[in-house]
This record gives structure tokens, C-alpha cells and sequence, in this order.
């Protein structure tokens, strides 16, 4: 187990991303073309969300050059003088891919179970209150691909049994690649970090009553714990859900999956038998 500063967490930031305005129309409703022209579109995601969703659609997800230059539209964040948040335009965000996920990328699209892919894939989960249409587009050097699926999910185990072996790889390399829409959180730092043990203390001098308090914090898989003399806290730090229009419904295999984390020997086990295992 790998045994790190909480405080070294701050200093691991995320790539960072540049915006520029869309306008009221997703680029996925014009003709593709590259800005460059020595720099080709290998891949697009187009995604078009239908029922309970945000209002412009549909919307660029995933545009990867062959430079690693990525391309993704979001909404507009809320405006922190007014409060308003226009509904009806898009950002264009910009970052950059690594080199070798390129090559990934290129690697997939070339496979033969890949090029063999259906022309569309029907909805194996039913959401709630909508339904998510994704079409892929891979292209490079005159060899092309393009197909639809629907409510796709990376984390639904039976996905196996539905797609091809490189298009499910495909499917979830860009679900890995793609940024948040979100400014990223401590959470999202945390996830991709290996498991660690760690003790953090924290000082407050709240109107002249000072006290300080240790913790000890671990993180295992997708699990977080924290815990002091009187309290411990657990936190999932990847959510499983039924997806609807809130997006928030934990699935029972997550909570299974938090209580399952911590029963391994040598973390938050005060049996004689757990603190000797958790040593070795």
C-alpha cells in the first residue's frame, strides 16, 4: 500500500482546458471538417440526449485530432453577477491527449471486429425519464467507420455480451479520455490515485477556542474513509446510478461495493487477526 500526504493532493492538477463559443448550434450538426488541414478528425461522439435534458442539443462529447488535440462542447456556467445560465448556447472546450492514447484510439478503430460493427445498437438499459443517442465516427487515412448506440453505459457489467471486444474498449476509452464538465474536485483527484494511508491534521483558532484534531485517512479502490477519535466517515468516490433525469440514484452494487472495500484486513479492522494481516 502506497503511503502519500494528503497535502501533495492540491498540487495535482488536471490538464487544463481552453473554451471558446459555439454558438446556439452544435458543430454536430454541420459537415465534418478539420480546422487544420494537416491535422485529421480520427474520432467524433456525437451525443443527443432526448426527454428530461439540457436544451441545446445535440452535442459535440469527443472530437480527437491525430495531433491529440481534443475538442468537447458544455453548457455555459452560470453567470456569478446575475445568476443566469444561458440554456441555449455552447461552449467548445479544448485540451490535449497524450501520444500513446492516440495511438490507442488508432489501434481500435482498425480492428476488425471494430470495422465489422453494427450500424446501430439497440437500447439495452431503459433510464427513467430519457434516452441517450450516440453516434461514432472514426476516419483516418481513408479507412471510416460510423455507428450509433443508445443509453450506453461503461459501467454496466453486461456490456460484454452486447458489443464487440474493441468497440466496447473504444466506448470506454472515450468515457476515460473526455473531461468532466465540471471544474474538477478533490473527489476527482482522489479517484486516480492508488490506495493510501495518510494522517492529516487540521487546526481551527475559531474565535480564540483552538483545538486541533488528527485523522487517518485511507483510500481503497473507489472507497474514501476518514476517521477521528469520535468519528469515521465513509465516502464513495465513483457513483453508480440508474440513470434518469437526476442521475443520482445509487445503485445497490455501489453501497455493496463501499462496504466491501473496508472489510480487508489492516483497514478500519480492530480484530487482533486484521491488524496483523494489515501489517504484512
Amino acid at each position: 500500500m502506497h503511503h502519500i500526504s494528503v497535502a501533495l493532493l492540491i498540487f495535482m492538477l488536471p490538464v487544463l482546458t481552453f473554451s471558446q463559443r459555439s454558438g446556439s448550434r452544435s458543430v454536430c450538426t454541420e459537415s465534418p471538417k478539420s480546422t487544420d488541414a494537416g491535422d485529421e478528425i480520427i474520432l467524433t461522439v456525437c451525443n443527443h440526449t432526448h426527454g428530461m435534458a439540457p436544451l441545446a442539443q445535440p452535442r459535440l462529447y469527443f472530437r480527437l485530432y491525430r495531433s491529440g488535440r481534443l475538442e468537447y462542447e458544455v453548457s455555459p456556467s452560470v453567470d456569478e453577477i446575475t445568476g443566469i445560465q444561458d440554456h441555449y448556447s455552447l461552449l467548445m472546450q479544448t485540451t490535449q491527449v497524450e501520444p500513446k492514447q492516440v495511438d490507442e484510439i488508432i489501434r481500435l478503430g482498425k480492428t476488425a471486429d471494430f470495422q465489422g460493427a453494427s450500424a446501430v445498437y439497440p437500447t439495452y438499459q431503459i433510464w427513467t425519464d430519457s434516452w441517450l443517442e450516440s453516434k461514432v465516427a472514426f476516419s483516418l487515412q481513408g479507412q471510416a467507420k460510423t455507428f450509433v448506440v443508445n443509453n450506453f453505459s461503461p459501467d454496466d457489467s453486461r456490456s460484454n455480451a452486447h458489443y464487440p471486444a474493441s468497440v466496447l474498449e473504444m466506448l470506454r476509452k472515450v468515457w476515460e479520455l473526455r473531461p468532466p464538465d465540471y471544474t474538477p474536485t478533490v473527489r476527482d483527484i482522489l479517484i486516480n490515485q492508488p490506495d493510501f494511508a495518510a494522517t492529516e491534521a487540521y487546526t481551527s483558532s475559531f474565535m480564540g477556542h483552538g483545538f486541533s484534531v488528527t485523522y487517518k485517512t485511507y483510500k481503497r479502490m473507489d472507497c474514501y474513509r476518514r476517521e477521528s477519535p469520535t468519528q469515521i466517515t465513509y465516502s464513495l468516490l465513483k457513483i453508480y446510478h440508474n440513470h434518469g433525469s437526476a442521475g443520482r440514484n445509487l445503485n445497490p452494487q455501489a453501497i455493496a461495493r463501499g462496504r466491501r472495500a473496508f472489510r480487508a484486513p489492516g483497514i478500519g479492522d480492530r480484530s487482533e487477526e486484521g491488524r496483523t494481516r494489515g501489517r504484512t
